[in-house]
C-alpha cells in the first residue's frame, strides 16, 4: 500500500495521470503476479510427447530451462504495468532481469528502483536508470534476452543491436490500430468506448484505435455521440478536469499539435505551455494526405473517415502495416468472421477497445510491424524460457538395420519405416 500510493503521486507528477488509471495499472500487474504465481508448478512441468516404436524403449519429453539475463526495456506510457508484466514472466521462468526504466517518467522511474531496491534480493532484478546511450550500452552488453516495448522505428535498432550478439529479442510495438463500425452497431456504445480507448491515459496507449472508419450515412450522427461523450467524461473545459492526463513532454507535444488541422469537429486546443491537447475529433476527407493517417497517433486525436461499403475498409487495412489491434463494433456475426479471416493484426476485438490487454491468459503482441512474440500469463512463461529437447533410450534394445553395412532393401525399409513410425 505505501508504494501504492507513492506510484499515484509519482505517474502524476510525469503527466498529471488520474489516480483511478494508475490504481487499474497497478491492478493488473497484481493480477499477472497471482495468475503466474498459481501455475507456475503446471508451466514449469516437464510435457512429454510420443516416441515412435523404432526408438522403444524409451521417452522424450520438453523441459522447460531459463534463457538467463533478461533485458526489460521499459517506456513511459505505463510505467508500472510495461516494466512489472514482462519482469513477472522473466522471474517466474527463473531468470533474472535488468530493468531499464523510461527517462521520460522519471518519478516513477525512481518510485519503481527504491521498491524493487527494498523487496528483490541483490542480484535478482537490477534497475539501471539513463537515457538513450545507458539503453544502448545494455543492448550490446552480451544478455540472453531483450524484452522492448516502445515504437517501431526504435524496435528496428534494438533489434538490429541484438543481433550483434545473436540475443533472442521479444519486440511489443504499435502502429495505427483500426476502428470500424458498421450499419448495426449501436452508435452511442461505440462512441463512448472509442472516446475512451482515444483519452485514457491522454491517448498515449498503444492500444487505442487509431483512427475511425464510420458508414457516411452515420458519420454525423457519430459525431454527435462522441461531442456529448466528451462533455460527459470531461465536462465544458477538459482543460480543468482531473481526469485527463497531460502529453508526457514537449517533444512529443510538439510532434501531435501539428496533427490538429483540416475539418475540426470537436476540440482543438492546445497548449504548449502545459502540454495539454483536448480531445479532438477531425473529419478526414483524404487519408492520404491529412498528418493523422501519416503515422501511429499516440494521442487524444481521433480521425474519422466515411465509407460506403465494408470491402473499401477492409482493402484500405490490408494495405497498411499490420497493426496492434483491429477493432469491429458489429452484431453482424457474418462480418465479425470476415474479418477474422480477411484481416491480420496482433489482437482483433469486437465492440470493445484496450480490454483485452487486461486478460492474464490472452497473450498480447504484435505481428509483422506491431512486433513479435507476445507474452501475459503462459506466454511470458514461454518466451522467457527456452524449451530443451530430452530423449532417454535403452541400452538393452537396439535396431539393426539402422547402422552399415545397410543389407536391407530400399523397399522393405520404407515398409518397415512405416509400420515403425
Amino acid at each position: 500500500n505505501a508504494y501504492q500510493d507513492r506510484f499515484l503521486e509519482a505517474v502524476h507528477q510525469d503527466f498529471r495521470k488520474p489516480h483511478n488509471e494508475t490504481i487499474m495499472e497497478i491492478g493488473t500487474v497484481l493480477d499477472e503476479a497471482r495468475n503466474a504465481i498459481k501455475h507456475i508448478p503446471s508451466w514449469a512441468r516437464a510435457k512429454h510427447v510420443s516416441m515412435p516404436l523404432m526408438l522403444f524403449p524409451g521417452s522424450a519429453k520438453k523441459v522447460p530451462e531459463p534463457l538467463g539475463v533478461s533485458l526489460i526495456i521499459a517506456p513511459w506510457n505505463y510505467p508500472i504495468n510495461l516494466t512489472l508484466v514482462p519482469a513477472v514472466g522473466a522471474i517466474a521462468a527463473g531468470n533474472t532481469v535488468i530493468i531499464k526504466p523510461s527517462e521520460f517518467s522519471p518519478h516513477s522511474s525512481q518510485v519503481l528502483e527504491e521498491m524493487i531496491e527494498e523487496y528483490f534480493p541483490e542480484g535478482w532484478i537490477t534497475v539501471v536508470q539513463g537515457e538513450a546511450q545507458e539503453t544502448q550500452g545494455l543492448i550490446e552488453v552480451p544478455v540472453d534476452h531483450v524484452f522492448f516495448t516502445g515504437s517501431p522505428k526504435i524496435g528496428k535498432l534494438v533489434m538490429a543491436s541484438a543481433a550483434k550478439n545473436l540475443v533472442p529479442v521479444a519486440l511489443e510495438l504499435g502502429g495505427k490500430s483500426p476502428v470500424v463500425i458498421d450499419e448495426s452497431a449501436n452508435l452511442d456504445t461505440a462512441a463512448k468506448r472509442i472516446l475512451w480507448s482515444k483519452t485514457y491515459n491522454g491517448g498515449q496507449t498503444c492500444l487505442a484505435g487509431d483512427y475511425v472508419f464510420v458508414p457516411n450515412s452515420r458519420k454525423q450522427e457519430f459525431f454527435e455521440k462522441v461531442k456529448k461523450h466528451i462533455h460527459a467524461f470531461y465536462g465544458d473545459n477538459p482543460k480543468e478536469s482531473d481526469d485527463f492526463s497531460r502529453i508526457i513532454n514537449e517533444r512529443s507535444f510538439n510532434r501531435l499539435a501539428p496533427m490538429i488541422t483540416g475539418d475540426i469537429v470537436a476540440g482543438g486546443e492546445a497548449d504548449p505551455e502545459t502540454n495539454y491537447i483536448a480531445p479532438t475529433v477531425i473529419n478526414v476527407e483524404d487519408p492520404d494526405s491529412h498528418p493523422t493517417m501519416q503515422e501511429e497517433i499516440f494521442g487524444p486525436i481521433m480521425p474519422v473517415m466515411g465509407y460506403d461499403h465494408i470491402d473499401e475498409v477492409i482493402d484500405y487495412i490490408n494495405d497498411n502495416p499490420k497493426p496492434l489491434a483491429c477493432y469491429l463494433f458489429s452484431n453482424s456475426s457474418r462480418l465479425q468472421k470476415r474479418f477474422l479471416r480477411e484481416t491480420s493484426s496482433g489482437a482483433l476485438s469486437f465492440n470493445d477497445l484496450i480490454l483485452q490487454a487486461s486478460l492474464p491468459d490472452l497473450p498480447f503482441g504484435g505481428v509483422g510491424n506491431s512486433g513479435m512474440n507476445g507474452y501475459h500469463g503462459e506466454t511470458s512463461f514461454e518466451i522467457f524460457n527456452h524449451y530443451k529437447s530430452v530423449m532417454k533410450r535403452s541400452l538393452l534394445v537396439d535396431v539393426p538395420f539402422l547402422y552399415p553395412p545397410y543389407k536391407i532393401s530400399a523397399p522393405t525399409l520404407k515398409s518397415l519405416m512405416k509400420w515403425f513410425t
